[in-house]
């Protein structure tokens, strides 16, 4: 475990009293008594601070006081460093990550990425740069258990490994010449027992190597070598939209990564052609070819929303569920917030009858459209017994008796405390409107 002897000394302190290493103090020294460079890294250390406290065993003070530490390294390396990144939880994430080995929490990176709503590779790189700096400055002892990510990240199974695996199933199925379905599902069964199928032609062709250039790319911690691994493969494979969702990854501004996402969207609509879009609309994603444009249109869709463009995020939303009805991307909790929150009851009732579920998102929208259509009803009652079912949590956040964090809480368990900020992060614009007042104070009465 780090000394405190490494780090940033506490201001007018050799060594901080143990109170200081409380949630409160924590938070204050992180306000007013250290100076950051950046509201956003400040952000990154309250997240840090108070995901620590509230989620991990502290009663330690060893344990407690690595937590002090952690922060102050993050102060330093963001003092010298000047990272940037345009969501906390990249950094955030990675300092947990660091906190769960050294407190010995049985966590993994991928866990935390999604906790903190950040991509796994995205997380390994942010805990990559820290991890370098930490040694490079002598922060870390030699018996910290910590290890680089080149050492210690484990290989496992990607989507587009997945998605490598479908095609080169469907290219042994489609060689074959079977008389029954029966005789088919043998085949499949063969190949699941004797492992990962080899495609027909030995020789990988370009876009195939492109292909395997991106896995090797998403599980790269290094920009830089991210970078050149995309270059590589748009020599490859220029039409391939999973190369320019690296690009825009790695940009630095919200305006960049929307021109390289943009950029994805129109060489992969390109490389299919107009034909395939014609004839395969209500299809995608289910071929594996249109899932690269997929991704693509659906990051740029996020973007545009990250810049509160919401009216050509939502158009974009609609063409993804028009691609592919069964909305494997999860694209309608996004749009029937816009749709919401721009009164477009129509469309959100359309979007509801389309995919019937009863998710907190779902039940609690629900109840918005009903007040928005015929305002305090009767209706009313059994929609809002039934989202509170669902998680009675929201109700104290969308009527502003809690108040959110400052940014999105994602370590989400359905029917939480955690989903319900979740939800009332998300829809924060909807509910502050002036027109759902008197459903604010009404949902205050039934409590």
């Amino acid at each position: 475990m780090a000394s405190h002897g490494n780090v940033i000394q506490f201001p007018g302190s050799t060594r901080p009293p143990e109170s200081q290493y409380s949630l409160d103090q924590m938070m204050e020294t992180i306000s007013d008594m250290l100076i950051w460079k950046s509201e956003a890294y400040k952000e990154v250390a309250e997240i840090f601070v108070s995901r620590l406290h509230r989620n991990y065993s502290l009663h330690h003070g060893q344990a407690r006081q690595f937590v002090f530490n952690l922060t102050t390294n993050w102060h330093q390396f963001s003092s010298e460093i000047e990272p940037k990144f345009r969501k906390s939880g990249g950094f955030a994430g990675a300092l947990e990550y660091m906190a769960a080995i050294n407190l010995s929490v049985d966590t993994t990176q991928k866990e935390l990425a999604i906790q903190h709503a950040v991509s796994e590779g995205t997380l390994s790189r942010c805990f990559a740069q820290l991890f370098d700096y930490m040694r490079h400055n002598g922060l870390l002892p030699g018996d910290s258990p910590i290890t680089h990510p080149s050492e210690s990240r484990q290989q496992g199974f990607s989507l587009k490994e997945g998605e490598e695996q479908m095609r080169a199933i469907t290219e042994l199925l489609n060689a074959q010449n079977f008389q029954s379905s029966a005789e088919a599902q043998a085949f499949l069964d063969k190949l699941m027992r004797d492992g990962s199928p080899k495609p027909i032609n030995n020789q990988a062709s370009r876009a195939q190597q492109a292909r395997e250039l991106l896995i090797t790319a998403d599980r790269e911690p290094n920009s830089k070598k991210r970078i050149e691994l995309a270059k590589q493969a748009m020599k490859l494979d220029p039409g391939n939209a999973d190369i320019y969702l690296i690009y825009s990854q790695e940009a630095k501004t919200v305006r960049d990564a929307l021109h390289y996402a943009k950029l994805g969207m129109e060489a992969a609509k390109t490389s299919l052609g107009a034909d395939f879009f014609k004839e395969n609309t209500g299809h995608f994603w289910g071929l594996i070819e249109t899932r690269p444009f997929m991704r693509a249109k659906f990051a740029y869709a996020q973007l545009l929303q990250e810049e509160d463009n919401d009216k050509d995020a939502a158009s974009q939303y609609e063409e993804l569920l028009t691609l592919c009805p069964n909305d494997n991307l999860g694209v309608r909790y996004e749009l029937l917030a816009i749709y919401l929150n721009q009164n477009e009851l129509k469309l959100a009732q359309q979007l509801f009858d389309e995919h019937e579920e009863h998710t907190t998102n779902v039940l609690y929208d629900r109840l918005v459209l009903e007040y928005l259509k015929n305002g305090i009803s009767d209706r009313l009652a059994p929609l809002a017994s039934a989202a509170r079912k669902a998680n009675p949590y929201v109700i104290a956040y969308v009527t502003g008796q809690k108040k959110l964090s400052r940014m999105q809480n994602d370590y989400i368990t359905a029917g939480d405390e955690s989903e319900a900020e979740n939800y009332a992060y998300s829809h924060r614009k909807l509910w502050i409107k002036p027109e759902l007042a008197k459903l604010r104070a009404w949902l205050k009465q039934q409590q």
